[in-house]
């Protein structure tokens, strides 16, 4: 116990201090100096009662934290509202289908095991939260129930039905359980328009769909292609990956969720196929990954075209600049004198014909017998008549 004098005037006065700090605790020296935590938290000062068993676990209070920067708590997280915009200010519209390819080093973040993004889909749809949507159409018109959707994925075996005594009596079809590692790429459907109102392009994702590959058998297991295995409405996927943090200090990710990703755009992907202004979809690149890339990179650049005519001209550009209307003036010529020399050649096989027709005509009347008399007046008032001669039809003559 430690007591201090204090004088005031000319008497004394005692004081004695308390303690509060029990005798049994342990306490370093400078415990501040060597102990303290970087972050500015110092470590907790813990109380050892010399009663205590060896080995038994102590009661803590105070709660750890892994570092100062804290992730913020995302289950009641909800995706951020995009601006709105007037219909009547979209000057360029198209809309173009991209591939997520999982392989891809790039699109690692939405590959890691344990919270991949088809393992986030399929958590959804199986708590009622998420709606599939038939692959038929990617308009979202026709749903499927949770159950329809998870079945897309799982393979069907056959499991012998055994007696008692051991002997297979009979047989039936069941669904292994699903591997989200089998799905390694991702379709996305969005749209791409200007906004003259605020002087932006902006492109926003309209649906998501797994890609299931299509195979002839379950012996060859020859891949003929991939689909869609079901549709998801993006809007209503949003809710799901803003709860689905991906934080990654290693790689400078702060506070960010899958959403985010998508919405950022922080994927690469490759075009299979576009639209139309009037929303004619074009068919889908076939060819082989070579053509694939090719038409690809052709939109790729188109849209690059676009944006940077899009700051030169500050009233705006024609969707015909992007889609191949306004052509070089070389390419005009070439196609106005293919049309003169079709035009030309037309003109040509209409003079042979009717030359050839009246050479016909002319050696059809040489072949004709000499007209005798008291019949040159019949044969005046065929001709007359505008009737043929008989024996020779009209192509003849």
């Amino acid at each position: 116990m430690m007591v201090m004098g204090m004088t005031f005037g000319t008497l004394p006065i005692m004081a004695q201090s308390i303690d509060t700090i029990p005798a049994a605790t342990a306490i370093e020296q400078d415990v501040y100096q060597t102990n303290s935590d970087t972050s500015g938290i110092s470590q907790q000062i813990t109380q050892i009662n010399a009663d205590s068993v060896p080995g038994e676990m102590l009661i803590d209070t105070i709660p750890t934290t892994d570092g100062f920067y804290q992730v913020n708590n995302l289950e009641d997280a909800v995706p951020f509202a995009y601006p709105e915009v007037n219909l009547k200010n979209i000057r360029f519209y198209k809309r173009v289908w991209r591939d997520i390819d999982l392989k891809d080093q790039r699109n690692y973040i939405y590959a890691v095991p344990g919270n991949s993004l088809m393992e986030v889909i399929m958590k959804a749809i199986g708590e009622g939260k998420l709606t599939p949507y038939s692959p038929e159409d990617d308009s979202f018109k026709s749903k499927l129930s949770a159950s329809e959707g998870m079945a897309r994925f799982a393979d069907s075996v056959l499991i012998p039905i055994f007696d008692d005594e051991g002997n297979q009596i009979d047989s039936r079809m069941a669904l292994n359980e699903f591997n989200p590692e089998k799905v390694t790429k991702f379709r996305i459907k969005e749209d791409i328009f200007f906004d003259k109102q605020r002087g932006r392009l902006e492109t926003r994702i309209i649906g998501v769909a797994p890609l299931m590959d299509i195979t002839t058998s379950a012996e060859l297991a020859q891949s003929v292609g991939s689909t869609p295995a079901f549709w998801l409405y993006f809007p209503q996927l949003r809710y799901a990956l803003v709860k689905v943090d991906i934080s990654d200090p290693d790689r400078g990710l702060y506070d960010m969720t899958m959403d985010d990703l998508f919405v950022q755009r922080k994927f690469a992907s490759k075009i299979v196929r576009e639209s139309s202004p009037g929303m004619l979809q074009q068919a889908q690149y076939a060819g082989g990954d070579s053509l694939q890339t090719d038409n690809s990179a052709s939109l790729a650049d188109k849209l690059d075209t676009y944006k940077k005519k899009l700051w030169k001209t500050p009233k705006g550009v024609n969707a015909e600049n992007l889609e191949g209307y306004e052509r070089d003036q070389k390419i005009e010529q070439e196609e106005q004198q293919r049309r003169e020399q079709l035009e030309q050649q037309h003109q040509e096989s209409q003079a042979r014909q009717q030359q050839q027709s009246e050479e016909q005509f002319e050696e059809l009347l040489q072949q004709t017998e000499p007209v005798e008399e008291g019949t040159e007046g019949i044969i005046e008032e065929e001709g007359t008549s505008g009737e043929e001669p008989s024996g020779y039809s009209q192509e003849q003559l």
